[in-house]
């Protein structure tokens, strides 16, 4: 008889014995390391076999039963477990993933897989260990897998930080018609802004919480499309300090939109936006709604009030150009009480310039003129006010403490004028 005529009846009963295979090096994707493959088996019982792998960092191991059917060489389970398992950059830059302002650690692996030729399925636990982000370490990193016998791997992914945690469920097919794609969804709790503040180089600082959803290619990873719902308590972006923000970021790769932003302060007001904002430019309406103007970052030594205002924001998101005009009642500058404020504004390089502004204090008196403020420091640049019919009283405040006339009373007409510029 021929005994390679039925090759799987020959391996599932006649053959017995074992095989080495040892320091067998390699080099794959930057990973160097060897090789010890053994595989043996007793008359009667099935192959058992073990794949060793030693690593510069850390070791995979592999272990299983070659099951054998009378007529097939197929059915196989496997047992995997890695231990420390440290991938060198070169892996990461091999699939096109950058990871600027992250530390990359070490892996720990479990799993089991069971299938033939035709089918594979199984499920384990991968851990990502020691990595750090703007040198800070994350805590841990978990991802429940499962391998569906159609190719297909659901993840349950659990990432927690000294900065935030993220919770998330993905579905990625190996094959078939969405071969190479996957999506995800998932939420983000508690995100301490300050550490994209570090990395962006920018005064920001709060917390995030999000949901979010995300499709992409396994080949094309710049080109995933995402969408989040983000929620964004206590921030602060400059000198301005919201307690609350809402608002829908969509993307594709590095290019995002934020869409229509809602800005709410607990003490008095919001903002609402109707337009786009992405990482370069900004294009918007504002409309602002009883808006305390001391959360702008204004000293309220030199003016206190409440605004209403509609405008547009153009330009450098991280410098816009604000156009527009507000009113508000109720307000003080510079210790002037005013019953009525309306002004056309114009925000600049971090620059306040209100121009014209037409002020009417308690009475039948007027005042119109400008000013500006820088927005950074909160000081007064340069104002210029004339008075019509304005009571005398009504500018003590302005009045120099070394300086203390008899009387403040009667009815003035004039021009006052102030510059503190650094190129006057």
């Amino acid at each position: 008889n021929d005994p390679f005529a039925n090759l799987a009846s020959l391996f599932n009963n006649d053959l017995s014995g074992f095989v080495f295979l040892n320091n067998f090096r390699f080099a794959l994707f930057g990973i160097e390391g060897k090789l010890n493959l053994k595989a043996s088996r007793e008359p009667n019982k099935t192959w058992d076999y073990k794949l060793d792998s030693v690593l510069p960092e850390g070791f995979l191991k592999i272990s299983g039963k070659w099951l054998g059917r009378e007529d097939s060489l197929t059915d196989y389970s496997l047992n995997i477990r890695g231990e420390k398992i440290r991938l060198p950059d070169e892996f990461y830059e091999s699939l096109n993933i950058k990871m600027p302002h992250m530390k990359s650690g070490y892996y720990d692996i479990t799993g089991d897989l069971l299938g033939d030729i035709n089918h594979i399925y199984g499920e384990g636990i991968i851990s990502a260990k020691d990595w750090s982000v703007s040198d800070k370490k994350l805590e841990k990193t978990t991802i429940n897998w499962v391998l569906n016998k159609d190719l297909s791997i659901d993840s349950k992914v659990t990432v927690k930080s000294f900065f935030g945690n993220v919770f998330a469920n993905s579905t990625i097919w190996l094959q078939g018609e969405k071969k190479n794609t996957g999506k995800i969804t998932g939420e983000v709790v508690g995100l301490d802004l300050g550490i994209i503040g570090e990395i962006l180089n920018k005064p920001i600082s709060g917390i995030l919480e999000t949901a979010f959803k995300a499709d992409f290619k396994l080949d094309e990873l710049t080109s995933t499309t995402y969408v989040f719902d983000l929620i964004m308590k206590n921030l602060s972006v400059f000198e301005i300090r919201p307690d609350l923000i809402t608002a829908q970021l969509e993307g594709k790769g590095l290019n995002w939109n934020l869409v229509n932003p809602k800005v709410i302060f607990s003490k008095q007001g919001s903002i609402e936006f109707d337009g786009l904002i992405n990482q370069k430019e900004t294009n918007v309406i504002a409309r602002v709604k009883n808006l305390s103007i001391d959360l702008l970052g204004v000293n309220p030594e030199i003016a206190r009030g409440s605004v209403f205002m509609d405008g547009e924001i153009k330009g450098d998101t991280f410098n816009p150009t604000i156009d527009g005009s507000l009113y508000g009642e109720s307000f003080n500058i510079m210790g002037v009480d005013l019953c009525r404020i309306k002004s056309k504004l114009l925000i600049n390089n971090k620059t306040l310039l209100l121009s014209p502004i037409l002020l009417n204090p308690c009475n039948d008196s007027m005042i119109d003129g400008f000013a500006s403020v820088d927005l950074i420091t909160g000081a007064l640049k340069a104002f210029n006010f004339s008075f019509h019919k304005l009571q005398l009283s009504a500018l003590k405040a302005l009045i120099p403490d070394s300086y203390e006339p008899e009387s403040t009373e009667g009815i003035l007409a004039g021009a006052v004028s102030y510059n503190n510029s650094k190129d006057q």
